[in-house]
């Protein structure tokens, strides 16, 4: 059993726990450095989001590291109702993400089905109270899960060398683009509204995903500093009232967390 480590990490411990069916022995952190996470931005056109860290998720990135070891992740979109069928028919242990009460979306790993019942593993903290694992019925999976759902599998393949030069110089213009939109931001009126939608879509890059992300490459510099910014938005959160952002946050910090953001991925 493969247990988080770092915030969010529920699908880095999936996959870890999904490695162990091949004999390979890797804890969530593990993979996050080897596919250079600490170093890699992206947007989400779609939902107008900047991502880092534990947001990005996908097998496209995930792989960055899996190839190293002869294996890959595989995954394929189906409605809720395919995806029970799918999890009933089922002779490998998958992944997907379920609603938990009051916790938003979880990564767990489905083992099999007892009867009527489906079985999960449960990606938690070694200390967290939460259960081993899940057993639900098929209403209650069905309750559990959203209209779509990605079904994610580990597959051998040959070993393969990834070139993260790519990966690095898209970083570097995401950033670039993050920095304009997010002070742009910073300059105008803000509802509390407004703030709270900016939460993910702006602010979680670095005053969230990016902390524990400098907490695995131990670079104690960076991680004060984003742990100002942090707190500086959460007080001005906490306001729910209208503000000018620039005049609550330490945009002279956030442009250095940008600028040591901009050097540690120029030097990779």
């Amino acid at each position: 059993m493969k247990y988080m480590t770092f915030n969010a990490s529920c699908a880095f411990a999936g996959i870890a726990n999904l490695l162990e069916c091949f004999g390979i022995d890797k804890q969530d952190y593990e993979l996050a450095i080897g596919m250079k996470l600490p170093y890699l931005f992206d947007y989400d056109e779609q939902n107008k989001t900047y991502l880092t860290g534990s947001a990005l998720q996908t097998s496209d990135y995930f792989n960055l590291f899996l190839h190293s070891l002869g294996v890959e992740m595989q995954e394929i979109s189906l409605s809720k109702n395919e995806t029970i069928e799918k999890l009933k028919d089922l002779d490998r242990p998958v992944m997907i993400g379920i609603t938990l009460d009051n916790d938003g979306k979880h990564a767990i790993i489905f083992r099999g089905c007892e009867g009527e019942k489906f079985c999960f593993t449960n990606n938690k903290r070694f200390d967290s109270e939460e259960p081993d694992e899940y057993v639900f019925s098929e209403l209650e999976l069905s309750s559990r899960l959203d209209e779509t759902v990605i079904i994610g599998w580990l597959e051998e393949c040959p070993v393969k060398v990834v070139d993260f030069k790519p990966y690095f110089e898209k970083s570097l213009t995401v950033l670039q683009q993050y920095r304009e939109e997010l002070l742009a931001f910073c300059e105008t009126r803000q509802s509390i509204e407004n703030l709270n939608a900016a939460k993910d879509r702006l602010f979680r890059p670095i005053a969230l995903d990016g902390l524990a992300m400098m907490e695995l490459i131990s670079h104690t510099e960076m991680l004060m500093m984003q742990r100002e910014v942090q707190e500086k938005f959460i007080a001005m959160l906490r306001k729910r009232e209208m503000v000018i952002p620039m005049q609550e946050l330490p945009l002279d910090l956030i442009n250095r967390v940008i600028d040591e953001y901009l050097v540690l991925i120029g030097n990779e």
